[in-house]
């Protein structure tokens, strides 16, 4: 694991292979570890990197816990990715790590020469889902505060892959997030996140594979097939019995589709 300082923090990441870069962006309770498994078969054929983003493990010892920022969170990718001197870099972000990916498409193209958003976070401003995240995560989050961190934890991932899908999920995965419980508390109390917008997607022009698994819970369906929909040069992807985290899921599928996209597109 390398470090790099970069806005005043200390980043942990993985860099291996050779050739063009794809750099990885994990989602929320997660970390570069996310990764592991997609980073060992792609970095075969590619660079490819994965970083842990600003509050989530291993947050440096000298950090202070403090308010976590969606502004703040996009500007450390765009500032790791400059830091690095990677050129165009083929973009991987997944759930609240795809949101990031998404803005900074359409904020810094010249960063990017691909753009994959695997079932990216949020909802578009304006748009009706079937189902509220909030109630769900308030409960995760009083979890969390009463001391309950696995519960909440638990109760956190459930309420974005499905009912019982943490229990069920490996348990490098379990420990993974138990590992990023800070990290859940600090994103839930930030309020001040911009939602993606119709306009914003719309400026996206890179070549653009979105992702989304049939198991997974509104609102990650809809902000999937509506970011299609809206990014010009866009393909979706719709993976078979995958629920939100669709690499750990259908990790082959997963794999191809990149490897397909990335060779049929570059």
């Amino acid at each position: 694991m390398k470090k790099i300082d970069v806005r005043g923090y200390r980043f942990s990441y993985v860099d291996e292979g050779h050739g063009n870069a794809v750099v990885f962006v994990h989602g929320s309770a997660l970390d570069l570890r996310y990764w592991n498994d997609v980073v060992g078969e792609l970095s075969r054929s590619f660079r490819c990197i994965a970083l842990s983003r600003r509050h989530h493990w291993p947050v440096p010892p000298n950090v202070v816990p403090s308010t976590y920022s969606a502004i703040e969170q996009t500007e450390d990718v765009v500032s790791f990715l400059e830091a690095l001197q990677l050129g165009q870099v083929h973009l991987v972000g997944h759930s609240y790590g795809g949101y990031l990916c998404a803005r900074i498409a359409a904020q810094r193209p010249d960063l990017l020469k691909s753009l994959t958003l695997v079932e990216p976070g949020g909802k578009i401003a304006g748009m009706e889902t079937a189902r509220s995240l909030a109630e769900f995560q308030q409960k995760a989050l009083e979890l969390i505060e009463n001391g309950d961190s696995r519960d909440g934890v638990a109760a956190y991932l459930n309420s974005v892959c499905g009912e019982g899908e943490w229990q069920k999920s490996p348990v490098e995965l379990q420990q993974i997030s138990l590992a990023n419980v800070n990290s859940v508390q600090l994103q839930m109390q930030d309020k001040s996140r911009p939602p993606l917008t119709e306009d914003l997607l719309a400026q996206i022009e890179c070549p653009t594979l979105v992702m989304v698994g049939t198991r997974s819970p509104s609102p990650f369906p809809e902000t999937a097939k509506r970011c299609a929909e809206l990014i010009d040069d866009c393909e979706l992807e719709i993976v078979q019995d995958a629920s939100h985290l669709i690499n750990v899921d259908k990790f082959d599928a997963f794999i191809g589709i990149l490897k397909r996209f990335f060779s049929t597109r570059f």
